[in-house]
């Protein structure tokens, strides 16, 4: 999964489940993805941690070859 991919998913996770929402609840997220619930809830499960680990990264200039692969 894509880090994009990941980010979309929490969004609608959190911003389009619930009463007079986009969906009752995730088992119609799920079905509108074509996915079974345990499907997305794994899924779900695995964006969230994708975006933690991305997140808790330091910034991509701080990363310098080693000079034995130069």
């Amino acid at each position: 999964m894509l880090i994009d991919d990941a980010r979309e998913l929490v969004k609608v996770a959190e911003n389009d489940i619930g009463e007079g929402k986009k969906f009752k609840n995730q088992k119609e997220v799920a079905t509108h993805l074509g996915l079974t619930y345990y499907a997305f809830k794994a899924r779900l499960s695995a964006a969230r941690q994708k975006i933690e680990l991305v997140e808790s990264l330091p910034p991509e200039e701080d990363y310098k070859p080693s000079k034995e692969i130069l």
